[in-house]
């Protein structure tokens, strides 16, 4: 999990971390991550989020029934990490009983206001009435204006058009 103090440090500004296990198994990742998290004197049940995938369903059960029974807050997924497939869903009763559905929706509602307050932070000073870009010069294409020039003068001479 990192370093004790980058984790206080990212529980304390964020609320909670999120672990994603793409290939969960069993789940031995992620409670060595729980166990990680009570090791930094952080109470994993408050503080951290699963989301855990397997392809195969008996991993799955075995990965929810780890995770219920030590009360981590987790989805578990049934489903193909790599396609994005997915057949079903099993939230713990942690994940439940904590309103992680509201809270998770919560941050990433943070999220995306704050991505939208740092976006022109990132791209540089921009005042209102100041255009974002720059606005190329128009160029004429001469090509595009001698078509029905060649048309007029095809019909002039008599001849039939197909443009």
């Amino acid at each position: 999990m990192g370093d004790r103090e980058a984790l206080a440090k990212q529980v304390a500004d964020r609320g909670f971390v999120r672990v994603s296990e793409p290939t969960s198994g069993a789940g031995g990742m992620i409670i060595a991550a729980a166990h990680a998290m009570s090791d930094a004197e952080i109470n994993y049940q408050e503080a951290m989020h699963v989301t855990a995938i397997d392809l195969d369903r008996r991993c799955v059960h075995m990965t929810y029934l780890q995770l219920a029974l030590l009360h981590v807050p987790a989805i578990v997924i049934h489903g193909n990490a790599l396609s994005l497939e997915e057949w079903e869903h099993w939230f713990t009763p942690a994940h439940v009983l904590g309103g992680w559905s509201a809270r998770l929706r919560q941050r990433e509602a943070l999220d995306a206001m704050r991505n939208l307050v740092e976006a022109p932070a990132a791209a540089g000073q921009v005042h209102v009435g100041q255009p974002a870009v720059e606005a190329p010069e128009p160029q004429i294409n001469e090509a595009l204006y001698a078509m029905p020039k060649a048309a007029r003068q095809a019909a002039a001479a008599g001849q039939m058009s197909l443009f």
